[in-house]
């Protein structure tokens, strides 16, 4: 018989700044938090192109 482990998924959002428009710039931040407490821990980021301001 295995174990299961419910993971909690939290999704909320950072906002690093504004567009020249106006908008809000914000960065997504998913969590998932596990219920081991001793399970290891892991950071992962990632990155694209996008959102670029250019002078017109």
């Amino acid at each position: 018989m295995t174990k299961q482990m419910m993971t909690k998924a939290l999704r909320t959002s950072l906002n690093v700044g504004e567009l020249a428009a106006g908008q809000s710039l914000d960065v997504p931040l998913f969590t998932f938090k596990g219920t081991d407490s001793n399970a290891p821990t892991v950071y992962v980021q990632a990155n694209v192109h996008g959102a670029e301001v250019h002078n017109t």
